[in-house]
């Protein structure tokens, strides 16, 4: 796994406040180089046919609940990843779809 994909997974799983160092132990990125990884996120999202990034709106419309319920299930740690750009939250589509399928049948 190259340092990219390990520093998008971390973001993706863990959220902005903590990535993978290149020996895979966790660290505390700083601003810079969050934004570095987001950056990154969203040029790989492009290159590998994801096309653009989901709003909240647009996961909110995929999965059929509230963006309220997205927000709250955000403060839990319980939804699909998402990436900050500065205070808006973007997602990856094929990580919302993920997601999704993970998620136990009621």
């Amino acid at each position: 796994m190259n340092p990219q994909d390990a520093s998008l997974r971390a973001l993706l799983t863990t959220g902005p406040e903590t990535t993978l160092s290149k020996s895979g132990e966790a660290e505390n990125p700083t601003t810079d180089e969050r934004k570095l990884i987001m950056m990154n996120a969203i040029e790989a999202a492009a290159g590998n046919g994801v096309g653009s990034l989901w709003t909240i709106d647009d996961v909110s419309g995929y999965l059929r609940v509230p963006v309220a319920t997205l927000y709250a299930w955000r403060v839990r740690g319980e939804g699909p990843p998402a990436l900050r750009l500065g205070r808006h939250l973007r997602f990856l589509p094929s990580s919302v779809r993920a997601w999704a399928r993970s998620q136990p049948a009621a």
